[in-house]
C-alpha cells in the first residue's frame, strides 16, 4: 500500500482518502492540502482501521466500491461500530449514480455522498469544509467546575424566613 502525503501551510487535521484510483486520490490529496488539512492517501482499505486510533484522522473519503483487499460496505460499518458520524464524519464516493449503494452506504453511516461523475473536485473539497465547519458547530464543548462549598449562612437564613412566610 502506498502511502502520499502532503505538508499543508496550516495543519488542521488529517483527512484519510480511502480511494483505489491513483490519479484520483493524489488529486484529491493536493487540493485538500490548499486547504490546510493534511491527506493520508490509501489505495485499499486493508490499513485503514489501525491507522484510524494512531492518526486520528477528522473526516474520511471512503471510495466506494473499493478494488482489492476490503469490502467498502464491511469498512464503513466497521469504521461506525467505534466511531460516530460526528466523532469521524465519512464521505464516501462513487463513479456512478448508484441509488441502492447510496442508501446502503448512508443507512451504514456514511454523513454524506457524493458522486464523481458529477462532481469536481474543488465541490468534493467544499463538502468536506462544509461538514467539519458543521462538526464544529454541533455541540459547543464548555467546562463545568463542580465545587462543593457550604452555603453561606446568610443565604441559608433568608430562605428559611421566605419559606415560613
Amino acid at each position: 500500500m502506498a502511502i502520499f502525503k502532503t505538508k499543508a501551510a496550516k495543519n488542521l487535521g488529517k483527512i484519510f482518502i480511502v480511494e483505489d484510483n491513483i490519479f484520483m486520490a493524489e488529486l484529491l490529496a493536493e487540493k485538500i492540502s490548499n486547504t490546510g488539512y493534511e491527506p493520508v492517501t490509501f489505495y485499499g482499505g486493508k490499513d485503514i482501521i489501525s491507522r484510524i486510533e494512531k492518526e486520528k484522522p477528522v473526516l474520511i473519503l471512503l471510495d466506494l466500491p473499493l478494488a482489492g483487499d476490503v469490502d467498502s460496505f464491511e469498512l464503513l460499518s466497521h469504521i461506525r461500530t467505534s466511531y460516530s458520524k460526528r466523532a469521524l464524519p465519512i464521505i464516501v464516493l462513487f463513479n456512478l449514480n448508484q441509488p441502492e449503494a447510496i442508501e446502503k452506504s448512508l443507512k451504514l453511516g456514511a454523513n454524506h455522498y457524493l458522486i464523481k461523475a458529477l462532481t469536481n473536485t474543488e465541490e468534493i473539497v467544499l463538502k468536506i469544509e462544509e461538514i467539519l465547519k458543521s462538526k464544529t458547530k454541533e455541540i459547543p464543548i464548555e467546562k463545568i467546575e463542580l465545587r462543593e462549598e457550604p452555603v453561606p449562612t446568610d443565604v441559608t437564613a433568608k430562605r428559611k424566613e421566605s419559606a415560613k412566610s
